[in-house]
């Protein structure tokens, strides 16, 4: 748990404003095991519909594309990944193939465009290292 604080507390305060927690179904079944000094369970599901789960106060999204907890892995992200993170679309724009050989009669189309991401502030994200299982 002292980690997780350590984690919280790391970022500014202006990137603690909208930060949220991202880590997969199994991370987080993992951590629902945890509980504080007091016994109360630092994860919480939301009482209220529409809320979000929350981690230490902050918002918990679960992402399958993170890894689970295992050596050398990094299963937790937190911080304010409208500010750390952004979409970046390739610049040569939407490419489009024609097919009008595979079925005959009808013409298809196939469209297709390159996206990616980039770091927009490194000070924004904070990843979690699990050095062994």
């Amino acid at each position: 748990i002292n980690l997780l604080l350590d984690v919280v507390h790391g970022l500014k305060w202006r990137h603690r404003q909208n930060a949220a927690w991202i880590m997969s179904a199994v991370t987080a079944s993992t951590l629902r095991k945890f509980k504080d000094a007091d016994g109360r369970p630092i994860l919480l599901d939301s009482m209220i519909t529409g809320q979000p789960t929350t981690l230490l106060g902050y918002p918990l999204v679960e992402v399958e594309a993170m890894p689970a907890v295992g050596a050398n892995t990094f299963p937790i992200a937190f911080g304010d990944f409208d500010a750390g993170y952004v979409l970046d679309v390739d610049s040569s724009g939407m490419r489009i193939t024609r097919d009008d050989i595979t079925e005959k009669g009808f013409v298809k189309y196939y469209s297709r465009r390159r996206v990616g991401g980039k770091i927009l502030d490194s000070e924004a994200i904070r990843l979690i290292k699990v050095a062994a299982t």
